[in-house]
């Protein structure tokens, strides 16, 4: 870059900034548009709040191929078909009973 050239950008980003301090050459918002309000950043803290509540519970979707997946047990769903979840709920009793007798064995993921 030329000297020329880099003291052009360098006198832009120097003059004279906004109230928020951000100099005009930097500033990506719309023309015109204002800063945001203490409401409705409040706003978007309790949407955002209400969101990490909610990381704990579990949601119900089912797939583009059909298949139901459950979301939040960890990083990924669990995702199984119909006939997989009804055999799987069939041995309900089964794997309880194996949990139990393999407590002292299973990692416990908090």
């Amino acid at each position: 870059m030329s000297l020329k050239l880099w003291s052009k950008l360098w006198h832009k980003l120097r003059q004279k900034t906004r109230d928020d301090g951000i100099p005009p050459v930097l500033d990506r918002r719309a023309n015109g548009q204002a800063k945001p309000d203490v409401d409705a950043l409040l706003a978007r803290i309790a949407e955002l709040e209400a969101q990490v509540a909610r990381k704990g519970t579990l949601t119900l979707k089912v797939s583009e191929k059909g298949a139901l997946s459950i979301y939040g047990m960890g990083r990924f769903p669990v995702s199984l078909y119909r006939e997989q979840w009804e055999r799987l709920l069939a041995a309900k009793d089964d794997i309880l009973a194996f949990i139990e007798a393999n407590a002292d064995k299973l990692s416990v993921k908090a």
